[in-house]
């Protein structure tokens, strides 16, 4: 179930995911759809709770473990790397602009550590 807090910008991210990757579809079905919007809910309660706190590295952490996790599943860091950079699109038209900027740096320094751009 997506909360209703996060259900626009999750949709976006999600629709933008699959028109960009049209093979997923094929590969995961509805069922991997609906798994990509259960993954970007979890990514933004962990924005959220990173703001709350106003700890960015919170967010960081939560990426790096993620990131272990698909990594053993198969999944690269890419994959993660781009859904981050796909929230950042819509996360200005979500929320305030001081929320709006934090995730953003937050999804920005996950993405280079992630992807040991500059870890």
């Amino acid at each position: 179930m997506i909360e209703t807090l996060h259900y626009s910008i999750v949709e976006k991210v999600t629709n933008q995911i699959y028109q960009d990757y049209p093979e997923l579809q094929e590969k995961y079905g509805d069922r991997g759809r609906e798994k990509c919007k259960e993954d970007n809910v979890h990514h933004m309660k962990h924005l959220e709770t990173s703001f709350a706190m106003q700890n960015k590295e919170f967010f960081i952490d939560y990426s790096i473990w993620l990131n272990g996790i698909l990594n053993r599943h198969g999944m690269d860091s890419s994959h993660l790397a781009y859904n981050y950079t796909i929230l950042q699109k819509y996360i200005g038209e979500e929320f305030t602009e001081e929320k709006a900027k934090f995730f953003v740096e937050c999804l920005s320094r996950a993405n280079e550590v992630i992807t040991g751009e500059n870890p």
